[in-house]
């Protein structure tokens, strides 16, 4: 039987449901790095990302797995690549996750699965350069930086980070506000709203879903 015109119709709305889901959860995850972030900062009791050791988050989740289907969750992980000297420990990741469940935001991000870790920044590289690393795995990273996860600035590899991370060019191009870069392997251009003069046109229902994510 050949498709009638509303079938035709009913498949581009279930597609565009699909985008829009897509589109929320990658903006949720990178906001989710970000509230991780913050809430570090609080728990060691310092103001900026030197004081604090992280020189790179890294959030490695499966783009297949987003959205998460009902009986299956999100595949990956968010780690926090420290320079050498920094205290940061996984009990300070687990008291940060804590802190946004109990502060009443937990099921707002609904990302309790995802799992957490710190590594140093040198130990992370030998484990891309022996490809002993999920993010060696990836094969494009997508940068966000200044604090924000609604914007992709920049394209590049695992390798690649490694010949860059710590040098001048990395520090004046990647590190901004005095926040660490964000790779991610999802990809996200979305304008802020709230902060745009000339915003896409998006249907105000939906916009209202995105913009929940969008903003800092």
């Amino acid at each position: 039987m050949r498709p009638t015109v509303f079938d035709e119709f009913e498949n581009r709305n279930e597609n565009t449901q699909t985008d829009l889901t897509s589109k929320i959860w990658t903006l949720r995850i990178g906001k989710y790095a970000w509230k991780i972030y913050s809430e570090l900062l609080e728990i060691l009791d310092v103001n900026s990302s030197y004081q604090l050791g992280v020189s790179t988050i890294f959030c490695t989740i499966d783009p297949e797995t987003v959205p998460p289907m009902k009986d299956e969750g999100l595949v990956g992980r968010i780690v926090f690549a420290l320079n050498g000297g920094s205290s940061i420990d996984d009990d300070d990741l687990a008291s940060a996750a804590d802190d946004i469940k109990t502060g009443g935001s937990g099921g707002y991000y609904g990302l309790d699965d995802i799992e957490l870790e710190v590594k140093m920044s040198g130990r992370l590289a030998t484990e891309i350069r022996n490809d002993d690393s999920k993010i060696s795995g990836a094969t494009e990273l997508y940068a966000y930086i200044g604090g924000h996860h609604h914007w992709c600035v920049a394209e590049l590899t695992a390798t690649e980070w490694i010949q860059k991370y710590g040098t001048a060019s990395w520090q004046s191009n990647y590190v901004e506000n005095d926040y660490p870069p964000l790779l991610s392997t999802l990809y996200i251009q979305q304008e802020d709203e709230s902060r745009s003069s000339d915003p896409p046109e998006v249907s105000e229902e939906n916009q209202s879903l995105v913009s929940q994510f969008t903003g800092s």
